[in-house]
């Protein structure tokens, strides 16, 4: 069984700059190599002009689980897709 980043964290914030916080702490360098590696011409960036900023107590919840992330990498989807 696998089950998502969000699932993992019990977080369901739909919020774009949430998801694009998520990204940058987790995918974005995973990412950048797989683009290079297969010379894509793919850039990503936030689609909204405004950055709106994350609560302090969410980023606190994100960092004191990035320890437990680290364990179950192997049951967690997008981790799971990068090995692939």
């Amino acid at each position: 069984d696998s089950m998502s980043l969000l699932g993992f964290m019990k977080i369901s914030n739909e919020d774009d700059s949430f998801h694009y916080y998520l990204y940058e702490e987790y995918f974005q360098t995973m990412c950048k190599k797989i683009i290079k590696k297969f010379e894509l011409s793919i850039n990503i960036t936030r689609q909204s002009k405004k950055k709106k900023t994350i609560k302090k107590a969410d980023i606190i919840r994100i960092k004191s689980l990035s320890k437990k992330i680290d364990d179950v990498k192997n049951v967690i989807f997008e981790f799971i897709l990068n090995k692939k």
